[in-house]
């Protein structure tokens, strides 16, 4: 793949994002000479909720960052308690449709808020309820590799990752289907959110509102993970989002080893985005919240965010996006900051309905964003910023002994 291919889809014409099979038709011009012509995908929906960019290898180099070594452990406390079970639940579907589905859903990313558990994956989404029960049934996925790595293995990415998948489905087994310890994991999260230790949105939320929303998730997870682990589960509290569907344009062909998503986070993101003031309005009044109280939506996943997805999040905080507080719906919280790599060969679409309440300003910040990656690298928020390269999983405890 060249750059030729970068500069086309970047150089793609901005329009109303009600013009779908127009920006099809834009964007397939530009790339024709490398990609097969087939006829536009038109949406009847009139809310397009993406825009495309794309990084050639040599637009991902330009983007420096700093390589650092897995981070030293930490402890979750108060609200990070349950993004870490969050992360518990990603990495186990993951390794679950890798290992007996034998597929790669690269990415899954969950968020609990509004008494439902919210998941996607940036592939074979499809799977994820069912890879969800195995992981709570099938013993066998316990075999096959240690609790923890040895010592000199915490950079050998397989023997890292299976012990992964043993211990994280280990605790979901133990403190949601089992119920063991699930009851001083919230008071401990509880007392550490009083105490001001873990609130989300650097303390926006009051006390009682926080507590609140706190005991929901915990709620939420175990009713959902004793669903999926029954019998016969029914998933009813399960909200799988799928990318690419919908409303989403897309292209209709791409050459050979460039792929094209929305990843899992921002799939998740934008279905908030499209339903913000039903599901807020849910979620307020199963609480006995004001109308204009802050919700909290935790999100984790295997990895950290990427470059782009670090972007886009950091956007849609502020001037008016989904996560503004100043809007008095959402905030979005994540127990680490750290900032994972830039990704080459891949359309990412970009989660614009999270940007803005107006299209027409949120496909500008769409598009500012593609033209930081592709033409101003250094004004990226992960630009010079470190970057664990051997691995960016969604915690600070690698090469953890204790992750309580």
């Amino acid at each position: 793949m060249t750059d030729s291919l970068a500069r086309s889809l970047h150089n793609a014409q901005v329009l109303p994002e009600y013009e779908a099979s127009a920006l099809d038709s834009v964007i397939a011009r530009g790339v024709a000479a490398r990609c097969v012509s087939q006829a536009p995908q038109t949406s009847s929906v009139p809310n397009d909720p993406a825009r495309y960019y794309y990084l050639s290898p040599s637009d991902a180099s330009r983007i420096v960052r700093r390589p650092i070594d897995p981070p030293a452990p930490k402890r979750y406390l108060g609200f990070d308690r349950v993004t870490q079970s969050l992360r518990h639940i990603a990495i186990a579907v993951n390794m679950t449709m890798r290992a007996r589905f034998d597929i790669d859903p690269l990415e899954v990313q969950v968020s609990v808020f509004g008494g439902r558990v919210h998941i996607a994956s940036n592939f074979h989404a499809s799977r994820i309820r069912e890879a969800l029960h195995l992981a709570l049934t099938d013993d066998s996925l316990m075999m096959g590799a240690p609790r923890r790595p040895a010592r000199e293995d915490v950079r050998r990415w397989d023997a890292m990752v299976m012990s992964r998948r043993v211990r994280d489905i280990a605790k979901l087994r133990h403190h949601y289907v089992d119920g063991h310890g699930l009851a001083g994991m919230r008071t401990a999260a509880r007392a550490e959110v009083t105490a001001g230790i873990g609130r989300p949105s650097e303390g926006a939320l009051p006390v009682d509102s926080a507590l609140r929303q706190l005991d929901d998730a915990f709620d939420t997870l175990c009713r959902v993970l004793q669903d999926a682990a029954s019998a016969t589960p029914t998933f009813r509290d399960l909200v799988v989002h799928t990318p690419m569907e919908g409303n989403t344009p897309k292209l209709a062909a791409l050459p050979a080893g460039v792929t094209q998503t929305m990843h899992a986070e921002q799939c998740i993101e934008s279905a908030i985005a499209q339903h913000v003031d039903v599901w807020h309005r849910e979620a307020t009044t199963r609480l006995g919240l004001p109308d204009n109280a802050l919700i909290t939506v935790p999100m984790a996943g295997r990895f950290v965010p990427c470059a782009a997805c670090a972007e886009v999040e950091a956007e849609s905080r502020t001037q008016g996006g989904l996560f503004d507080p100043a809007n008095g719906k959402f905030v979005l919280h994540r127990s680490s900051q750290r900032i994972g790599m830039a990704f080459a060969n891949e359309v990412q679409h970009i989660a614009q309905s999270t940007l803005a309440s107006t299209p027409d300003v949120a496909a500008r910040r769409a598009q500012a964003i593609s033209d930081r990656f592709v033409d101003a690298p250094q004004s990226l928020r992960a630009y010079d910023q470190p970057v664990v390269l051997d691995y960016s999983l969604d915690t600070e405890s690698e090469s953890s002994g204790d992750e309580s």
